[in-house]
């Protein structure tokens, strides 16, 4: 795996982790407990006065206090867990298990929980540094900074509860969704400006030719197509990928292949497929880095769950179709990567299977069309956006799959027991 692939890959791991931010807490704990310590033992006792403190009582006082602060953060940070583990199951349940990747990236549950673990550990620690002999040492500083810390983790519990209330509406995990399909398609960037027709472009059968197989099971992640670029003109071949970002890849599994002029030796064989190998991430999981498709993919299973008859729920899928169609906006507005890279003496060195128009729009309506057989106004709404994305884009590629859309979702309300009313409102649609 190159250094690229395996940043982000790690990346993705720990902003997915409920552990990583707590953990800064934690560790921020030792070093403010340190820190409060020393002032106390070394800077405050220049302070004459104490009056404007929280607490400046004795001993016992302040075990009673820190002890108090501890237990109730650490009760505290046990509810705001199981609220956690409640919520994922819920949204599991209600809006499929592909979306808890959302929130296990919430960073506001992140963060409330390291507060109370924090302020717990915190507690704990100012609490072992007092004695109650005859030299006995007090930090009343480091006890009023904790009860400053419960004051504000108190505040931080009211937020949660709010934050968690308004976490499982439908449009807020629908917005979610909708911010990281955002961003990958911002990430979309078309380097190479050269036109090619590929469907006359053939490759030279009369090269070499090596096939390239995953060494692993799972989902391509990413794919590093510049250093695919570099190893293709470094070793003067032409490569090509069958797999495009979200494909479902099997181990021993074709991925590719490569062409040479020339024989290659068994060993620089071998030393190209690692190479290449290393270009890709495979996990087991699909992600939003490079797959465009997959924020559509969730944006359709929060539909169908709308419209399974356990939950029968038009409006959301409709939500659904709204924010579907904002996106594709945006999209079809872009250009999308080519499926080629050059050398500079733009010859092509890389050939890559990458999304087009017609799949993205596929994807898009397409299941929502077939589950909407008992929902009038779902199917409405289909013909609605499609339309609505017609009159505002000039791609003509995506005008024609959409076109397909309303003729498809037209004969499917053509077969539904409608009556001449609503058989006219849906004429009136298109």
């Amino acid at each position: 795996m190159s250094i690229k692939a395996k940043i982000i890959q790690i990346i993705e791991a720990v902003s997915s982790s409920l552990w990583f931010i707590p953990l800064l807490f934690v560790l921020s704990s030792f070093l403010l407990t340190y820190g409060s310590i020393y002032f106390d033992t070394n800077i405050a006792n220049r302070f004459s006065s104490k009056s404007w403190l929280f607490f400046s009582a004795g001993a016992e006082s302040a075990r009673a206090v820190l002890s108090t602060i501890a237990g109730s953060m650490i009760t505290i940070a046990g509810v705001v867990f199981s609220i956690t583990i409640v919520v994922l199951s819920l949204a599991s349940s209600q809006y499929g298990p592909r979306l808890l990747d959302g929130f296990m990236k919430d960073k506001i549950n992140q963060i409330v929980l390291g507060v109370f673990i924090a302020t717990f550990l915190y507690s704990i620690l100012i609490l072992k540094t007092i004695t109650s002999n005859e030299n006995g040492f007090i930090p009343h500083y480091s006890i009023n900074i904790s009860i400053l810390l419960s004051i504000f983790s108190v505040l931080f519990f009211i937020y949660f509860i709010h934050h968690t209330c308004k976490s499982i509406q439908a449009s807020s995990i629908i917005d979610k969704v909708c911010i990281r399909l955002n961003g990958t398609i911002e990430n979309f960037e078309v380097k190479d400006k050269i036109v090619i027709d590929d469907t006359n472009y053939q490759l030279d059968e009369s090269n070499n030719f090596y096939l390239l197989k995953s060494s692993s099971t799972g989902y391509v992640q990413y794919i590093d197509y510049n250093l695919l670029k570099d190893i293709s003109e470094e070793n003067e071949i032409i490569i090509k990928i069958d797999l495009k970002p979200g494909a479902f890849c099997p181990a021993t599994s074709k991925i590719g292949s490569f062409y040479s002029k020339e024989k290659i030796d068994d060993s620089k064989q071998e030393k190209i497929e690692t190479a290449v190998l290393h270009c890709f991430n495979i996990g087991l999981i699909r992600t939003y880095t490079q797959d465009i498709e997959y924020g559509f993919h969730q944006l359709v299973e929060v539909a169908l769950r709308a419209l399974s008859p356990g939950i029968n729920d038009p409006f959301t899928a409709i939500l659904c179709l709204d924010r579907i169609a904002s996106n594709l906006l945006d999209l079809l507005s872009r250009e999308l990567p080519s499926g080629y890279k050059f050398n500079n003496n733009k010859e092509v060195v890389l050939i890559y299977k990458t999304f087009d128009y017609a799949g993205i729009v596929e994807t898009a309506f397409r299941q929502i069309r077939q589950a909407s057989s008992n929902s009038l106004a779902v199917r409405i709404r289909v013909l609605e956006v499609c339309s609505l994305i017609i009159d505002n884009v000039d791609n003509k590629q995506a005008v024609k799959a959409l076109k397909v859309q309303i003729a498809e979702t037209k004969d499917a309300c053509s077969k539904m027991n409608l009556s001449d009313l609503e058989l006219k409102n849906v004429q009136e649609r298109l």
